[in-house]
């Protein structure tokens, strides 16, 4: 099974040599290791031009979800069997890549098709990382159970984050890549939400255990952040409406329009305890730009690294 690593960063070289260490170190050999560096200005550059077993693309910072698709176009084009999506403060733990490849020669044999495998994400104390906690799928249909999946670590789930996310290389021509315009958050929901829509499955893998080694273990919860995220709120809450209008309904798109211009101040002023109107704004301009935000999703060609379009319905 050949792997293919991406890892995107942006000016955290510490977190980024840490993450490169442990992927150098995992039990179960990667083939190649590429990094997407979004512009850093902190000697991520000019440590990775040292590193002769990572491949490097430095290009303008346009956002996470602009390096991961960038990423997987160039680890499409290596010929690899599987893609291992992660930032650059994803520290997996030794046997977190054999964990994930034990997951997918169970479901060969049992013959499920699933596409994508998750980690287990924690923060450094060891509990669940608030921001990347996995949605188990309620509706699940294969040749085995539930109970069989989880007595072997396999959780099938709604989505996973891209802070360990593993897929299949035929799963990508099919589902096309991450949504580039996206720039930051809820890209590897909308992606995950693709993949099973293309008629796979996605499952956590609770025995692959990776560190998301954030400053503080928190989650996106605009009631109770703090001012220095609003900025990514903004991106959140557009990025929520494009999957609500492709992935559910244009009816549900338009009643949460009605929301989140209408319904939502009035829960910010209630809940949150400083800055409401600065929330209240961020709430407003995510919505706003969502009314028009519609980017196309791009295809791979097949055999090749080349892309193409599809146009929107």
């Amino acid at each position: 099974m050949l792997v293919t690593v991406i890892v995107v960063t942006h000016n955290r070289l510490p977190l980024l040599k840490e993450c490169i260490a442990a992927l150098h170190a995992q039990t179960s050999p990667v083939q190649e290791i590429i990094v997407i560096n979004n512009g850093s200005t902190d000697g991520t550059k000019e440590w990775l031009e040292a590193q002769p077993a990572v491949q490097t693309s430095t290009m303008p910072n346009r956002g996470g979800s602009r390096g991961f698709y960038e990423g997987m176009k160039k680890a499409y084009a290596t010929g690899c069997d599987w893609m291992w999506i992660m930032d650059y403060d994803s520290i997996p733990a030794p046997d977190a890549l054999q964990k994930l490849q034990d997951a997918v020669s169970i479901t060969r044999e049992t013959k499920d098709d699933f596409g994508f495998f998750g980690s287990k994400v924690v923060w450094t104390d060891g509990t669940p990382h608030k921001l990347n906690i996995q949605l188990p799928l309620q509706h699940f249909s294969a040749s085995k159970d539930l109970a069989f999946y989880k007595a072997n670590n396999i959780v099938p789930v709604a989505y996973n984050s891209f802070v360990s996310f593993f897929i299949r290389r035929d799963v990508v021509e099919k589902a096309g890549l991450p949504i580039k315009e996206f720039f930051i958050w809820n890209d590897d929901i909308e992606y995950s939400m693709r993949v099973l829509k293309n008629g796979y499955l996605g499952a956590l893998v609770e025995n692959s255990i990776v560190v998301h080694k954030t400053a503080h273990n928190y989650s996106s919860d605009i009631y109770s952040d703090n001012t220095s995220n609003i900025w990514k709120h903004v991106y959140g809450i557009r990025n929520e409406f494009y999957i609500r209008r492709h992935q559910k309904s244009y009816a549900s798109f338009l009643r949460n329009v009605f929301k989140k211009f209408f319904i939502f101040p009035f829960k910010i002023m209630k809940k949150r305890k400083d800055n409401k109107f600065a929330f209240i704004k961020a709430v407003w301009k995510g919505t706003w730009q969502a009314l028009t935000f519609n980017p196309e999703i791009e295809y791979v060609e097949k055999h090749s690294s080349v892309t193409k379009k599809t146009e929107r319905t």
